[in-house]
Parts: C-alpha cells; structure tokens; sequence
C-alpha cells in the first residue's frame, strides 16, 4: 500500500508542479517586446545544461579528489 501512496504523491505533485514550470519556461522564451526575458529556446537549453553539469561538477569532483588516495591505499598482492 505504501507503493501506492507514493506514486500518487508523485502524480500529485507532478500535476500541481508543472504549470508553474510550463508558465516559468515561457518567461524565459519570450521575447522581451513581449514581456519575456528573451533567451529562446536554444538559449534556455543551454542555460539548463550549464546548471545540469554545474550541480554535477562537485560530484565528479569530489570523486576524482579521492581516487588517487584509494589507488595509493590499496597493496598489490605479493
């Protein structure tokens, strides 16, 4: 039953939540005579791509900044 609840909570939320985005993504894409912000439509892809890989970045850092210490830290057998 919690299954359930839980996909519901999701579809709830997804209704209730994209208007807003659907309303925000028009913001963006209009042009300024129109009262937008005038980035398009391949400026906006690229503004969300630029945000995807930045909230990735600390990630893939933190990982790369740790894997000389475990390849230092392991002994090969002898």
């Amino acid at each position: 039953m919690a299954g359930r609840a839980c996909v519901g909570g999701i579809a709830i939320a997804f209704v209730l939540i994209r208007p807003f985005g659907a309303a925000f993504g028009t913001l963006l894409t209009k042009p300024v005579a129109k009262n937008g912000l005038g980035f398009g439509t391949q400026g906006l892809s690229l503004i969300l791509l630029c945000l995807v890989v930045g909230a990735r970045y600390p990630l893939i850092y933190a990982a790369l900044r740790l894997l000389p210490t475990e390849l230092t830290s392991v002994k090969a057998p002898t």
